[in-house]
């Protein structure tokens, strides 16, 4: 299976309707897409996969108990 294309964070938010600056945010509580960091922290890289990205936009609660875990689990 060849592995899935990725993106910016800039293009990641265009395709998740989320503002890039929510998106760093849920990435740094470990929630949200996965993503990709490439680089040091000063000159560093964020990307997304674009089946990361669908997984995600189609049920982002169960995405996250299923790839992260959610820490404040209120069911």
């Amino acid at each position: 299976m060849a592995e899935s294309p990725t993106v910016s964070r800039r293009v990641a938010s265009e395709l998740t309707g989320l503002a890039p600056s929510t998106l760093k945010k849920l990435g740094s509580e470990g929630r949200g897409p996965a993503f990709i960091k490439l680089g040091t922290s000063q000159q560093s890289r964020t990307l997304y996969r674009l089946d990361e990205i669908e997984r995600w936009k189609r049920d982002p609660v169960a995405y996250e108990r299923r790839h992260r875990g959610l820490k404040n689990d209120r069911r």
